[in-house]
């Protein structure tokens, strides 16, 4: 990554929101959303991260940003190749890097072994990189093999993360490399396949994922065997991702099929504790 830029057109907006809870049980809706009343909230500040016009080099850009507490900072990557941080109170530019890497990921933060706060962010070719959130200097890189779009997982040694070739990769969190990739079989069904991808979860040694061939696999966080996987669209061929991320519950992990609906099923050997209706999930 190289010096630093100011960033022109596309905006990243910090927007004061108001959620809704909505409480479930197992399997329906324990209460509907009020949606009687409403407020509308004005942003307090937008900044560019994309060129625009005529300097534009991508239509879009799907990185999200991530927010640094500890330092005051919104930090996101770039369509375009930019690592930029703004400043979460007033949205000034802190800094931005530039490089030959194009970026479509969520962002990251975690702490390396000196309590130093890194932002991860991974590339379109599958590199990962540490990024000092303060300096916005790269700390090191790994290659994955494949794209990452979603947020990693981070435990004490480290990272877990879903590509968007259904795979599962495990890589440390020090940037030393891989420590082992987990796949499903090339889909060869003739339904389609939609482009979202499930992040993973990860609980008591075991790691949760759901692909878009509508399976959902349970793999050892050690080594990436696996324990065991399940399909959980069986009524609609015609879409069978399940690509909403998977949820533990206690002993209950909670998934979503886009055909079949909502499953709660057994963390330790994937059967069916309930099941909810729902189209597109």
């Amino acid at each position: 990554m190289a010096a630093a830029k100011i960033l022109p057109a596309s905006f990243l907006v910090l927007v004061l929101t108001m959620a809704t809870a909505m409480a479930s049980g197992a399997g329906q809706l324990a209460q509907k959303v009020d949606a009687s009343e409403s407020w509308l909230f004005g942003f307090r500040w937008r900044r560019p991260v994309l060129a625009g016009g005529g300097y534009r080099t991508v239509n879009h850009s799907f990185g999200s940003p991530a927010i640094s507490v500890r330092h005051g900072s919104v930090l996101i990557a770039t369509g375009e190749g930019d690592v930029a941080a703004f400043g979460l109170d007033d949205g000034r530019t802190l800094w931005v890097h530039s490089g030959d890497l194009d970026f479509e990921s969520e962002v990251t933060l975690f702490h390396d072994d000196d309590g130093r706060e890194l932002a991860l962010v991974v590339s379109r070719d599958g590199t990962a990189t540490a990024v000092d959130v303060v300096y916005g200097t790269p700390r090191w890189s790994v290659n994955l093999g494949n794209e990452v779009r979603r947020a990693a997982r981070v435990s004490a040694d480290r990272f877990v993360v879903s590509t968007v070739r259904d795979e599962i990769v495990a890589f440390a969190r020090d940037g030393s490399g891989v420590i082992w990739t987990a796949r499903r079989p090339a889909h060869t069904g003739l339904g389609m396949q939609l482009t979202g991808i499930a992040r993973p979860v990860v609980g008591d040694g075991v790691v949760y994922a759901a692909f878009s061939d509508g399976f959902v696999a349970a793999f050892s966080e050690s080594d990436g065997a696996q324990l065991w996987a399940r399909s959980i669209t069986t009524s609609d061929p015609r879409f069978s991702d399940a690509d909403a991320d998977p949820v533990l519950v206690g002993d209950t992990l909670v998934v979503g099929s886009y055909a079949d609906g909502v499953y709660g099923l057994s963390k330790d050997d994937g059967g069916t504790r309930w099941r909810t209706p729902f189209e597109r999930v």
